[in-house]
């Protein structure tokens, strides 16, 4: 009987995680620099948060297993006491472009200020409109914002519903580190700005970007290059009004942090004189990448 109810449970695990799911998350946790001789714990837990993400049903969609949204989630442990854990997350998302093998980075994020509690073994619990779990809703805020950014390319702030998910969980945390409204200081790029700039309606054209650079940009290159990239052109255009007013943005931050690296290749083929009009304003819009941008021109 223990072996039937196992493979039950197998199966329903396995039929929810290709059927139903939103997440294809690859979850590594790695502790450079904790000294401890058992380790154990951290496998764990890169078990326990990837079991989260993934067999976690998101939304009210059906999803295959070629439809999963592709994420990668690093969790590094900087420090722990007893089940007090401390850590940097870094985390990127996918986007299948159409007619193409090729997949474009849509979200690649540092987040230096983590701390959670863990005890090995105890189920990870999370509940809407609830905080029962500093771990599991820091894994939640960052699946809807996965969720949102992804939904924002395939229709017109196609995301906002997640997005306004996440800034519940957000608004749940505001006064734990790392969540803080703390505007004009180094927490100023924490995850409640992350969610605010997303919801902000003054940043509606970045969402505008997202939704032009992808679905008229991307996806069209397939079948014709050069009006593919005239609208990823007019997409980045859209981020200059935003730029004028405020042009430390963090959402602008984490579309070009997504971003720089492939737009450098879009525009190596492009004429001379629109490739050299690129690089000045994706100078200009994204000052901290300037070096790649100038390498365009080397081509």
């Amino acid at each position: 009987m223990k072996k039937i109810l196992f493979l039950i449970f197998i199966f329903t695990l396995a039929f929810n995680s290709v059927f139903s799911q939103e997440l294809n998350c690859k979850v590594t946790v790695i502790s450079p620099t904790v000294q401890m001789s058992n380790k154990q714990i951290f496998n764990s837990m890169q078990q326990s948060v990837w079991q989260f993400m993934n067999t976690r049903k998101w939304t009210s969609n059906q999803y295959e297993a070629i439809e999963k949204i592709e994420c990668n989630l690093q969790i590094e442990i900087t420090s722990m006491n007893a089940d007090i854990f401390t850590a940097k997350l870094q985390i990127n998302s996918l986007r299948p472009v159409f007619g193409s093998n090729y997949k474009s980075i849509l979200f690649n994020h540092l987040d230096a200020d983590c701390g959670f509690n863990y005890v090995e073994f105890q189920q990870m619990e999370f509940q809407e409109n609830a905080n029962i779990s500093n771990l599991t809703s820091l894994l939640a805020f960052y699946a809807y914002y996965i969720i949102g950014i992804d939904y924002d390319t395939y229709a017109l702030e196609g995301g906002t519903t997640h997005f306004t998910k996440a800034q519940a969980i957000a608004n749940l945390n505001v006064n734990q580190p790392g969540w803080e409204p703390n505007a004009g200081s180094s927490s100023s790029r924490n995850r409640y700005y992350l969610i605010e700039n997303a919801i902000n309606s003054r940043y509606k054209p970045i969402r505008e970007a997202y939704y032009q650079y992808h679905r008229f940009g991307l996806d069209e290159m397939y079948k014709d290059v050069d009006k593919g990239r005239e609208a990823i052109t007019l997409s980045i255009k859209l981020l200059e009004p935003v730029f004028a007013v405020m042009p430390n943005a963090m959402f602008l931050k984490v579309f070009f942090n997504a971003k720089y690296s492939e737009l450098a290749e879009i525009y190596k083929k492009a004429p001379v004189t629109d490739r050299n009009k690129m690089v000045e304003l994706l100078k200009r819009l994204d000052p901290g990448n300037a070096t790649s941008y100038e390498k365009i021109k080397d081509t």
